[in-house]
């Protein structure tokens, strides 16, 4: 898959991602620096890059659902809440690498990467929300 990592992500990850065969771009190597958030995410459309960042928040008002949207479409965002170090740099890239695994193509979705209670690196996709058919199931259908 091919990635664009937002100026706050540790060029680190980048290297980490290229070994697991992704195509990496980073706002720091390609010197870069303080590009407007509208200016970073037409970048990563431009090349059809997903864009890995810690300012998930700043993305997401720019794309749909958001009715002050300026993008309509987009790569994929992946927001990462956790604190990101060269320690850990390692399993993060690892968890992105899995999250594509299992999701092809990630166009149009937002993803967010944090701790769980026991300090573990999951994912969980943001946008669009996935649905539960068997709460649906339930809820509806069952007497």
């Amino acid at each position: 898959m091919k990635f664009l990592l937002d100026e706050n992500i540790t060029p680190k990850v980048g290297e980490f991602l290229r070994e697991y065969g992704h195509d990496v771009k980073t706002i720091i190597t390609l010197r870069l620096f303080g590009l407007k958030d509208e200016e970073v995410l037409g970048l990563a459309y431009k090349e059809g890059r997903a864009l890995i960042t810690i300012n998930g928040k700043h993305y997401v008002i720019l794309v749909p659902p958001n009715h002050k949207r300026i993008y309509e479409k987009h790569y994929g965002i992946i927001w990462t809440k956790i604190q990101i170090t060269v320690r850990n740099s390692c399993e993060l890239s690892r968890k992105i690498d899995e999250l594509c695994k299992f999701n092809k193509n990630i166009e149009n979705t937002i993803f967010i990467i944090k701790q769980d209670n026991l300090g573990d690196i999951i994912y969980e996709q943001y946008y669009p929300r996935k649905i539960n058919h068997k709460q649906v199931y339930a809820k509806y259908f069952q007497a």
